[in-house]
């Protein structure tokens, strides 16, 4: 009898061993089955209408169209009078003779990679640390991931039990803490591709509150000349 039993319990330990990951990569290939099971990230077709709630209480509308599979993005904000984008390779500005192609980019490489996480840390010249920490985010028990770009550190907080991205934070100047911290909050289901409903942005140093970018509203888009 004591032989079943210590053999049953040698099944579970084992059975929990197999469960727990074994590199930040891990964590990252779970957290991506997560939110991405089906590989949808890679053929997004879709406009997003967003609304920001600023710390002043009043709130900003933006739209962006993103067709990721014909490299079209169209990003629009009425209160700034404001549309602009890209398609191909070539920028444009409704709205003015100017063309900023460097701005342009760094709009749509914004959109594109914080609502397309994790996925997007899939992308060639993301130097992932091979190792993963234990920590907490917000007060719940997290997986930590940290991810080091030229100019900048992030670190990503996954739910340790289902692996949800819960939010990040990045340093220009880590040594001083100074950065900005995400908080994600609700899920959106894109037809299986979960994307957060809200990110709340604070200051890592003070706490600073500094906005709140909610998804409204969504739908199929497909960029036709």
């Amino acid at each position: 009898m004591q032989k079943i039993l210590f053999i049953l319990l040698a099944i579970v330990f084992t059975s929990c061993q197999d469960q727990s990951p074994r590199s930040a990569s891990d964590v990252l290939d779970r957290s991506i089955d997560y939110h991405d099971p089906d590989g949808l990230w890679k053929d997004f077709q879709y406009q997003l209408n967003f609304v920001a709630d600023l710390p002043d209480s009043t709130k900003r509308m933006t739209t962006v169209q993103i067709d990721l599979p014909k490299r079209y993005f169209r990003y629009l904000r009425p209160s700034a009078k404001a549309d602009l984008g890209i398609k191909g390779d070539s920028c444009f500005n409704a709205k003015s003779d100017t063309v900023d192609c460097t701005a342009i980019k760094r709009i749509r490489n914004y959109y594109t990679y914080l609502w397309g996480l994790p996925m997007k840390l899939k992308d060639p010249g993301t130097d992932l640390d091979p190792d993963f920490m234990e920590s907490t985010f917000e007060g719940h028990p997290v997986y930590r991931l940290k991810v080091t770009y030229p100019n900048e550190v992030y670190y990503f907080s996954f739910d340790k039990e289902t692996f949800q991205l819960v939010g990040e934070e990045f340093y220009k100047d880590e040594a001083t803490n100074r950065g900005e911290k995400m908080i994600r909050g609700g899920e959106v289901d894109l037809n299986g591709l979960k994307l957060p409903e809200t990110r709340a942005w604070y200051n890592t140093h003070d706490s600073l509150f500094l906005a709140t970018d909610r998804l409204e509203s969504f739908s199929k888009f497909s960029f036709t000349q």
